[in-house]
């Protein structure tokens, strides 16, 4: 599945174009992005994930005593993307990161 994906996503996969990160096989998902692989824009108050694209939801909450953003991409760039597999299985086909500030 790791070397269908690179190819179609290009030699960029796991590099320039974001971290992927193997897990322990006892996870869902053995190679995914993590958090550290998408770009924060403070300013713009947006997330950019490895493959370009930016965030439409930025929500502040707390959670477990402390302040978080919970950011959250469209299922219309999410659900066509290559790169998906390697991004969510969530059964709302997008991605949603939790981020501290």
């Amino acid at each position: 599945m790791l070397v269908e994906l690179q190819e179609r996503l290009g030699s960029g996969c796991g590099s320039s174009s974001g971290r992927l990160i193997a897990h322990a096989t006892s996870g869902r998902r053995r190679y995914s992005y993590d958090r550290t692989a998408f770009t924060i824009d403070w300013d713009s108050r947006q997330a950019i994930c490895p493959q370009g694209q930016r965030s439409t939801g930025w929500s502040p909450c707390r959670q477990r005593g402390g302040e978080a953003i919970v950011v959250t991409f469209p299922t219309a760039l999410c659900r066509p993307c290559p790169a998906r597999p390697l991004c969510t299985t969530g059964k709302k086909d997008r991605r949603q990161i939790t981020i501290r500030p």
